[in-house]
């Protein structure tokens, strides 16, 4: 239930948003693979990562 009302909330709170979440030791869970469709449902990018430069990409960002 935290999940879905987080990601709910993500939406309402910043219409739009793109947001990536870099961990080192991350790894893909139920929980977490929700949350991000919860959040993409309403709008909301958000995504999940174990690699800065794979989010970076993500993200259009370029890194010199």
């Amino acid at each position: 239930m935290d999940a879905y009302q987080s990601g709910s909330q993500a939406s309402e709170s910043i219409p739009g948003l793109s947001l990536e979440i870099c961990i080192y030791e991350y790894t893909p869970d139920e929980i977490t693979t929700f949350f991000t469709n919860v959040s993409y449902n309403r709008g909301v990018r958000i995504e999940f990562f174990n690699d800065k430069k794979k989010a970076l990409d993500w993200l259009g960002v370029k890194e010199d």
